[in-house]
This record gives structure tokens, sequence and C-alpha cells, in this order.
């Protein structure tokens, strides 16, 4: 009987007795999340203007505010995203390498069949 598991992150079901994995799928896959990062890098940046304007759009009065929960608030919303970005290029950089590693590991084992065979 075979067994079936839902992949969710590949929205497809996959055989768990016969596992095989396309190398370009995985690079493809892997492109994907790659292409996201510079969305994410740009949502990390603060608005310099925001800072700069503090003062002049709400007084002085809300310099507390600024102190207390502004800028480490932006400081946190910029680490954040920087680490989504980050995880991003870790799945993409990942998938690079494990396709490379499928195919060299094809290649290997294609060699030591061929070797153990006699010459008909």
């Amino acid at each position: 009987m075979r067994e079936w598991r839902y992949r969710s992150e590949w929205k497809e079901f996959v055989y768990m007795d016969n596992f095989s994995q396309d190398p370009q799928n995985l690079r493809s896959r892997g492109r994907a999340h790659g292409g996201v990062v510079g969305s994410f890098l740009e949502r990390a940046k603060n608005d310099p203007d925001y800072e700069a304007n503090f003062h002049s759009n709400l007084g002085y009065a809300a310099d507390a505010f600024l102190v207390k929960l502004g800028r480490p608030f932006l400081e946190a919303r910029s680490a954040g995203w920087t680490a989504v970005a980050d995880g991003h290029q870790q799945v993409d950089d990942t998938a690079h390498s494990a396709a490379s590693a499928l195919e060299g590991a094809d290649d290997e084992g294609g060699a030591t069949v061929r070797r153990s065979a006699p010459e008909v």
C-alpha cells in the first residue's frame, strides 16, 4: 500500500516510497523565493523623512513617544523584514545547492553502475 503525504510547501501530493526530484524543479522553486528578496529588503528600509519631520509634524511634546516607542519599533520592523528576506534567500541558496548535489549524485551513481556490469 502506498503512503501519500501532502507537501503543503509544494502544493502537491508525492509518493513517500519513491521520491524523485528534478534538479531544475528545485532550482525554479528556489528562484521563486529568491525573486521576492528585493521587495522584502525594500520594505525593511525606514522612511528617513518620518524621523526628520517628526517634531515639525507632531511637536516636541511627542518626543517621548519617538524615543520610547518610535525608534525601537522602526528598528524592530527593519530587523524583522530583513530576517524574512534572509530566510527566503537561504531557501534559494539551499535549493540551488541541493540541485547541484542531486546532479552530482546522479553522475557518480551512474558511473558506479556502469563499472559494475560486465561489458556485452
